[in-house]
């Protein structure tokens, strides 16, 4: 019954404060749904998830949430993120940085599994088996029992695919870099995972001096020697790593070329944002690296897991019942949440 009066109380703070102040809020520029009214409102529903939610790390820099699973420390989070498993760090609820084990990944709805030592943090609830229906308000949650903010599912639940994925047949490297100011050559800060450049043994850190025999100094000088070949197209490169230097030879593979696209702009997106088994999408414009927290409906149960900030109004959630499936299938027996009752 407290529920069921929180619920309404809630949505008529959120019809009023959506549509009543409109004219108000527009000329202050406001966000309607990340006004700090709209959290308040759901405090009472967002504040016991205070100790739920962790922040994921790769060396300092914060590139998702975890959703806590199970009391014994089993958390999940977006895969596709955790570029460098052993550079990965939760932040918890107290300030805590403890470094978790990966002990699975799913590539299809983009979840890995990590378990922390017993730290004293709080589980969500899985059993939730009500799926919210198109027109229903969700609530995404932060860390610390914050709101992120207010969402309405936009459809049911469904399988999302590309409908014109295509490959380019462009040759593709796969590394992120820029050039050294002290040293002819470009710096790599990142190395994406399953590319060429990853096959190839290049690292992180890496000074690439040469492709095919040519001294680069400009990223575009890179990308065009890149575009002279096709996918599966082999170039010599030179990299130098520490003081020593290194011919290797990597085989070109393809990038995905995304669609749809969103014509308005509007991003940043997430770098894996389409091709997911099943997914809710709502319209409240999660950041990347806010994904990987829990989305509750007006009765605060927990519906799904954000996987995606997928357009510029589109962010996509994975159901709770395929989060509850790939915990079970992962998870030793002890570290399991009570199954949901028949």
């Amino acid at each position: 019954m407290h529920n069921k009066l929180l619920s309404t109380t809630v949505i008529a703070t959120w019809i009023g404060l959506l549509f009543g102040s409109s004219i108000q809020a527009q000329s202050q520029g406001t966000n309607h749904k990340n006004a700090p009214a709209v959290k308040q409102s759901v405090a009472e529903l967002t504040a016991p998830l205070a100790r739920s939610v962790v922040e994921i790390l790769i060396g300092e820099r914060t590139v998702a949430l975890g959703t806590v699973v199970s009391p014994d420390g089993l958390v999940v989070t977006k895969a596709s993120e955790l570029t460098d498993n052993a550079a990965i760090k939760c932040r918890l609820w107290d300030g805590r940085e403890i470094q978790p084990e990966v002990l699975a990944k799913d590539d299809a709805i983009d979840l890995a599994l990590l378990q922390l030592p017993s730290t004293g943090v709080s589980a969500i609830d899985l059993t939730n088996q009500r799926l919210p229906s198109a027109g229903s308000f969700l609530i995404s949650v932060g860390t610390d029992g914050q709101s992120l903010g207010l969402g309405i599912a936009t459809v049911d639940e469904r399988k999302f695919s590309l409908r014109h994925s295509n490959t380019s047949d462009r040759g593709y490297l796969g590394v992120n870099c820029s050039p050294d100011p002290k040293r002819s050559g470009l710096v790599v800060h990142e190395v994406i995972e399953e590319s060429a450049a990853r096959r190839a043994g290049i690292r992180k850190g890496d000074l690439i001096a040469l492709i095919d025999e040519r001294p680069l100094s400009q990223v575009d000088q890179l990308v065009r020697e890149i575009r002279r070949h096709k996918a599966d197209e082999a170039i010599d490169v030179v990299i130098v790593r520490g003081e020593q230097k290194i011919s290797i030879q990597a085989l070109l593979g393809s990038q995905m070329q995304f669609e749809p696209t969103d014509q308005w702009g509007g991003g940043p997106f997430s770098k894996r944002r389409f091709d997911f088994d099943t997914v809710i999408a709502h319209d409240f414009p999660i950041s990347p690296e806010k994904c990987g927290g829990p989305v509750l409906d007006t009765d605060g149960h927990v519906v799904g897991i954000n996987i995606a900030r997928a357009l510029r109004v589109a962010t996509y959630a994975i159901p709770v019942e395929a989060v509850a499936s790939f915990v079970h299938t992962h998870a030793k027996p002890a570290e399991l949440p009570s199954p949901a009752s028949e």
